[in-house]
């Protein structure tokens, strides 16, 4: 009831951007929105960050049909280097590695042919179940548009434990995927978005080049890149909804999240 509620008074929020300062063009922001999508399944789920397949296909359809350019990670990092103007510019990601990636998201990405970042947490992957396997993250590494990324060892929330903790958490993640793979790590994702200065830094020492949070808006020049910002994608999103928050109706929401303080201890 509670979230209910919360998300409500963030559509009426949004609705109150949309129509008075994007419809009128009085706000036209700029930069790379990067999408964040957690699991794909073929039904619709309880679960607010399971997305049914039908839903989707059409959210890419409309970046398709629109004339958004989807671009690759290596794409992003030419983008923050050279410093160019992204007007209708996207960046796809995905957190966790669920079997629905592989089975239903991809085939759609590939239609298209819309690169994407696939963040994986190592223990998901050895687990299996819901989770893809290392034959699966195999097949799809494989795939040219597809960027492995690191999500942690096991999906802590980060900023709950200690600096020590937190680097075999990240480094480990990055050196199973790097080592099983043959592949370099340069993209992570923080779990449930939770970021500090602390892992900012730690993040940007382990050799990455990017990192990502849950921080909603979009991605200029300046932006810090280890600190990025995405728009989550739930399951209650209509079209509309899906159409507004790419053109930046959602984007104050950023301004009530600056990362969390304080890492905590074991």
């Amino acid at each position: 009831m509670k979230r209910n509620y919360k998300m409500c008074l963030v559509r009426i929020g949004s609705e109150a951007v949309y129509y008075s300062l994007i419809k009128t063009r009085i706000y036209m922001p700029e930069g790379v929105r990067v999408l964040c999508y957690h699991n794909i399944k073929k039904t619709n789920s309880s679960d607010p960050y399971t997305v049914s397949i039908e839903e989707f296909r059409k959210q890419m359809t409309l970046l398709s049909e629109e004339g958004y350019s989807i671009i690759s990670l290596e794409d992003f990092l030419k983008v923050k280097r050279s410093g160019g103007k992204c007007s209708k510019t996207v960046l796809l990601t995905f957190d966790d590695g669920y079997k629905g990636f592989h089975s239903l998201a991809y085939p759609i990405l590939k239609k298209y042919n819309f690169p994407v970042i696939l963040f994986l947490t190592t223990k998901f992957v050895h687990q299996g179940g819901e989770y893809l396997n290392w034959d699966k993250v195999h097949e799809l590494y494989k795939e040219d548009l597809i960027t492995i990324g690191a999500h942690t060892r096991s999906h802590h929330m980060l900023t709950k434990f200690s600096i020590n903790t937190a680097r075999r958490e990240i480094l480990g993640s990055k050196e199973e995927i790097e080592n099983t793979l043959g592949i370099p790590v340069k993209a992570f994702s923080y779990p449930y978005g939770a970021y500090n200065s602390f892992l900012r830094n730690l993040v940007k020492s382990l050799g990455f080049r990017v990192a990502f949070t849950d921080r909603f808006g979009i991605n200029s020049v300046t932006t810090d890149p280890f600190a990025l910002r995405r728009i989550t994608i739930f399951n209650i999103d209509s079209l509309s909804t899906f159409n507004k928050k790419l053109l930046g109706a959602y984007n104050w929401r950023g301004f009530f999240k600056k990362g969390w303080s304080g890492l905590g201890k074991i």
